[in-house]
């Protein structure tokens, strides 16, 4: 869905750029996760595709 480097827009947070995807396992399930760095602050959100 996205690549790295995409420049993304975060629900309430605001414009970040994805800087890494990583696939995680949860309850059986496989799901990607995007890293998201946000030009303020040292802050990170994950999100699911």
């Amino acid at each position: 869905m996205f690549n790295i480097g995409d420049k993304v827009v975060y629900p309430m947070h605001g414009a970040g750029t994805i800087e890494s995807i990583e696939e995680k396992e949860m309850l059986g399930n496989a799901e990607d996760y995007y890293i998201i760095k946000m030009p303020i602050g040292r802050n990170e959100a994950y999100g699911t595709d």
